[in-house]
């Protein structure tokens, strides 16, 4: 009986360290997400909630993820727009010359 009692404590610790180190995920379909987020793999493929929830507000309308990807599809069902558009690059300002 305390053998089997140790290996459960085991397998809980070692469940525990998985989930702390951020190895496990908490999605593989926009389902398991709250309100306002998606299901996004860095991977582009999800299986046993192996990717993570995003906020859609992260992105600022502009995901710029590949067409026909499930990352794509998955922003656009969820948070709507383009999922292929992406930020403008920052202008580069002109420096001011000083005046003498």
């Amino acid at each position: 009986m305390m053998a089997a009692t140790c290996n459960k404590n085991k397998q809980l610790f070692l469940l525990g360290l998985l989930a702390a180190s951020g190895l496990a995920g908490d999605c593989n379909k926009n389902s398991h997400c709250s309100s306002g987020e998606f299901c996004y793999s860095g991977t582009n493929s999800c299986s046993n909630r192996n990717c993570d929830c995003h906020d859609c507000d992260d992105y600022n309308g502009a995901p710029g993820f590949s067409s026909g990807s499930q990352n794509c599809q998955r922003y656009e069902n969820i948070c709507g727009g383009d999922c292929t558009a992406s930020a403008p690059a920052p202008t580069r300002r002109p420096t001011p010359r000083p005046v003498a």
